[in-house]
């Protein structure tokens, strides 16, 4: 019998070449495995290798992406100090075809540019080049790279606006600026930055139809048939535009009705009451149908009304008497206007107390005039031509009971139907007199003097004063367009940004 050990021993001697065979299999096995392995570690060093290029391109690329970026901001933002700082906005809009939007201008979009690639359509060639010249080829220090930018602005809207004693035109515009950042090379790289730019206009001189800043029991009295509502003269006439709404009225004081005839088409704010009678005679006045028909709200407010004194005049103040009918060719500025006989017309300028008397007429146009009164009597007629028309009142050296402004021996005749282009502006104490028999359209602002309306005819506009007597029952158109009558035309400001890669 064999055992175990000596049956191996038995094969072993028996088959030898079977042994072997079998030692040759085992070392090709461990070549295989050999080989896998640096299969797989070349492979990982290729991916790694890849893996490491990927970052180094990517980290490069975003780099470039990001100079590229910040070469457009600084484009962006220069375009947008040239804005702030050196834009002077055009005085006349005739040319600009404000219904588009963007803006044209002879059928196109208006555009400044400092892009070479992109033309410019603005109407004054001064402002497009003061662009150019400002923007176009600028470097761009900071990213180590010569980098470059193409800036354009492109207006996309525009409202008209009338600031306060300022007889030039202005506007609300909205500017999109595009600055395209690029870095050149072998890795070009191209950003765009877009923002947009608008100026505010501030805020309204007349929210309200009329306003009274005293506080005293009667600082606002109403009667006769006295109807307070609203228009809007950019839309159109009286007529065509007229809402029983928007007839707002203010005090500080009470507003007293006489006249069951009286119509207040809106709202009435008090503030300020001083005592408990002022308040219980205001809403005696405006809330009982048998004194006067109030369609709005009456609200009692703790804050007064506090509308700023406007400076007194930059010009010299002449106080001597400027008797336009019979001296008009002794006073500078001062000619015969075409048409009948007795018709006369004012440069802007500096004038006196000026008269206007008998059945004369003075035109005035676009500008600022500065005076020391203003009176019309006899039947005169002062006629504004084209607007707006600034008539800035100094008031120095008046005798007690002389008016600053005495319209109502005469007549007013705003032939632009835009109240905003008859604009009466007095800081003093003295009194104020419009009359309103035949129709007048104007503004006045007088915060610390009374105004007398009488005729009992329509006033046009809106007021602000110490004091309102309309007794008489002269009616209050307030002009809804008002609202963009402003005290100051604000400065451009950003209102979106974004950008993109190309």
């Amino acid at each position: 019998m064999i055992g175990p050990r000596s049956f191996r021993t038995f094969a072993k001697n028996r088959f030898p070449a079977r042994d072997a065979l079998c030692r040759r299999r085992e070392r090709g096995m461990a070549l295989a495995v050999v080989m896998f392995c640096l299969l797989v570690l070349t492979s990982l060093s290729a991916a790694i290798i890849l893996v490491t290029q990927t970052e180094i391109k990517t980290s490069s690329n975003y780099q470039l992406a990001t100079q590229a970026r910040y070469a457009a901001e600084a484009g962006a933002q220069r375009a947008a100090n040239w804005l702030v700082y050196s834009y002077t906005p055009p005085s006349n809009f005739t040319s600009f075809d404000l219904t588009k939007y963007p803006v044209q201008y002879g059928g196109r979009p208006v555009v400044l540019s400092a892009n070479n690639r992109v033309s410019s359509n603005y109407p004054d060639a001064s402002m497009q080049q003061a662009f150019s010249a400002a923007l176009l080829n600028q470097a761009v220090t900071g990213t180590h790279l010569n980098a470059t930018t193409a800036v354009t602005a492109t207006l996309l809207s525009m409202q008209p606006l009338t600031v306060f004693m300022d007889s030039t035109p202005r506007a609300v515009q909205t500017w999109q600026i595009a600055s395209l950042g690029s870095i050149p090379g072998l890795q070009s790289v191209q950003v765009q930055v877009v923002t947009q730019m608008q100026n505010s206009g501030g805020t309204s001189v007349f929210q309200n139809a009329a306003v009274t800043t005293s506080n005293g029991c009667s600082s606002f009295v109403i009667g006769g048939n006295a109807k307070i509502d609203s228009f809007d003269s950019s839309a159109g006439v009286y007529l065509g535009t007229r809402q029983d709404s928007g007839g707002n009225l203010g005090s500080n004081g009470s507003i007293v009705v006489n006249s069951s005839g009286v119509k207040i088409y809106g709202n009435v704010v008090a503030a300020a009451l001083t005592s408990l009678s002022c308040l219980l005679q205001a809403i005696e006045g405006l809330l009982s149908n048998a004194v006067g028909q109030l369609t709005g709200n009456f609200t009692h407010v703790n804050q007064p009304f506090a509308p700023p004194t406007p400076p007194a005049p930059n010009a010299p103040v002449i106080t001597t008497t400027a008797d336009i009918v019979n001296h008009c060719a002794s006073i500078s500025g001062c000619s015969a206007a075409p048409g009948n006989a007795g018709s006369f017309a004012l440069a802007p300028g500096n004038y006196g107390n000026v008269v206007v008397s008998g059945t004369g007429s003075l035109h005035l146009g676009t500008g600022t005039y500065t005076v020391n009164s203003f009176k019309l009597s006899g039947g005169a007629t002062l006629v504004v031509d084209s607007g707006p028309v600034v008539i800035n009142v100094a008031g120095n050296s008046l005798l007690p009971g002389i008016a600053a402004v005495d319209f109502s021996g005469g007549n007013i005749s705003n032939t632009t139907g835009v109240p905003a282009d008859l604009q009466v502006v007095y800081g003093g104490s003295h009194a104020v007199n419009v009359s309103g028999a035949v129709g007048a359209s104007l503004v006045v602002y007088a915060p610390n003097a009374q105004i007398s309306l009488t005729g009992g005819g329509d006033m046009y506009g809106a007021f602000v004063a110490l004091s309102i007597d309309d007794s008489g029952g002269s009616s209050i158109h307030y002009d809804r367009s008002l609202s963009n009558f402003v005290l100051s035309e604000g400065r451009f400001h950003t209102t979106s940004f974004s950008w993109s890669k190309f």
